[in-house]
């Protein structure tokens, strides 16, 4: 059978082509160790490149990953190194090749459910779940116009990992890694400069759930990314921290956390019924005056043209 091996480094993959029952130890395999197979009339991408290494056919494909998703396989090594150097017993369950995924038993027409990242043991707790976020804070203002940063979760993978829980019955966690610290680290790691190791933020989606049902079912039906306030993570860089933070939840208020991002979510949503109210449909609202409302609130732009559209849905109700 082919074997694929993905190289982070340089965000290339490997695939080489076997026989039946022939084995390859594609373990240290890179480019430095391979040579170039350059056959007649072969069609050339800039990014493939055909080689052979123990005298099997395969090629290279360079720039394998968009930059978000080498960024999340990056995410996934950072917190399969953290439980691996800690002795925490895990399982991956993330992407394959194949698209095998859940079984159809899981899939229903109106329900998506979210693959995660990890099955992890943890003692005296079971089996739980992580799906590990590696992303950049995004923002939003208040009515003074300060700004919070916050990590988030689009409503879609939300949705996904409860129902995920809903039919596997396993608890299900996220973990969040700082992309500019993650980022930060590598350039001290490409230049030979010895770095502390990237931690990371965790809370249950229980947690994130039971936050915007306080938030009040009005507001929550127009958020596209749910921020989740930092009141409500807990920050891992040792062993001790990561059990901690399964009893640290308990301690969480939820109610003032909530409550803040409400009247947040609030104001900046007056503004974009303010300044969108000429405008039937989200399209012809002008290019100018969606940066404007970014500027103001802190939402991005998928962000104002999702409240427009359910504002619009609300309008057609009446």
């Amino acid at each position: 059978m082919g074997r694929v091996k993905f190289d982070e480094n340089d965000n290339s993959v490997f695939v080489i082509l076997e026989q039946e029952n022939d084995d390859v130890n594609m373990r240290d395999l890179s480019s430095g160790v391979i040579s170039i197979m350059e056959p007649e009339n072969l069609l050339k991408w800039n990014n493939v490149q055909p080689f052979i290494y123990q005298n099997k056919k395969g090629i290279r494909i360079e720039s394998f990953l968009s930059e978000n998703k080498l960024a999340g396989s990056q995410g996934e090594k950072v917190f399969a190194d953290f439980l691996n150097n800690n002795n925490i017993p895990f399982l991956y369950v993330g992407q394959n090749f194949w698209d095998i995924t859940f079984s159809n038993v899981y899939k229903e027409n109106d329900k998506i459910i979210m693959r995660p990242d990890f099955l992890v043991n943890i003692l005296d707790l079971g089996n739980v779940f992580f799906d590990v976020k590696c992303r950049r804070k995004i923002s939003l203002a208040d009515k003074n116009g300060r700004r919070n940063n916050y990590f988030y979760i689009k409503k879609d993978e939300l949705y996904g990992l409860l129902h995920l829980r809903e039919k596997l019955l396993i608890p299900v966690w996220l973990a969040f890694i700082d992309r500019e610290a993650l980022e930060k680290v590598n350039n001290y790691r490409d230049k030979g400069i010895k770095e502390s190791r990237v931690g990371f933020y965790v809370v249950s989606i229980a947690m994130v759930e039971k936050m915007f049902k306080e938030i009040g079912e009005d507001v929550e039906n127009k958020i596209y990314y749910y921020r989740i306030p930092k009141e409500l993570l807990t920050y891992v860089n040792s062993k001790e921290k990561f059990f901690e933070s399964f009893v640290c939840e308990l301690q969480f208020d939820i109610h003032s956390a909530a409550y803040e991002l409400k009247t947040n979510y609030d104001f900046c949503f007056v503004e974009i019924k303010k300044k969108g109210a000429s405008f039937g449909k989200k399209k012809n609202m002008s290019r100018d005056l969606i940066s404007k409302i970014q500027s103001e609130t802190g939402l991005l732009k998928e962000e104002i043209e999702y409240v427009l559209g359910e504002i619009e849905k609300e309008r057609k109700k009446r």
